[in-house]
């Protein structure tokens, strides 16, 4: 299926060309179209390059398409990273990372156990805008360690 935004067409751009158009483009713009068309292959390396973008200096303030795109794939390997976003990221990109930990389908029990000590640390000292997701996350996190002992 192709996809048309921002004059980008999916149909004649391979996803080695999109990835490369996104970690060396410098207009935000185009980032986030190739990063909501990278959203529709099913292609595990996507991950490294979208939480590439969501680490970069120069996006800061922009990473919320990127996190958003991250949902459709399973980013376990991310785990910690997305943890810190819920944590101290701004209220979008805690609520939407959040989400992004809901879909990860292959943790490890230590990866599980690690986030909920960092979550329960990180409950009572954070901004209270991201309470809510950090108590979601952390549930989710509990039920998975739970789901595993049975």
């Amino acid at each position: 299926m192709a996809t048309f935004i921002d004059g980008i067409n999916s149909a004649t751009k391979s996803i080695d060309e999109l990835l490369f158009e996104l970690n060396t483009s410098a207009d935000i713009k185009l980032k986030h179209a190739i990063a909501m068309i990278l959203s529709d292959f099913d292609e595990p390396r996507i991950v490294d390059h979208l939480v590439a973008e969501i680490s970069k200096e120069v996006n800061h303030g922009y990473i919320g398409t990127f996190v958003f795109t991250c949902e459709t794939f399973d980013c376990s390997k991310y785990l910690e990273f997305f943890l810190q976003l819920i944590v101290f990221g701004e209220y979008e990109v805690s609520m939407t990372s959040a989400l992004v930990v809901e879909n990860m389908s292959s943790l490890h029990a230590i990866q599980i156990a690690d986030g909920i000590v960092f979550l329960q640390n990180n409950l009572n000292k954070t901004n209270s805008k991201n309470e809510e997701f950090i108590e979601e996350a952390l549930a989710f996190l509990k039920s998975e360690l739970i789901r595993r002992k049975h």
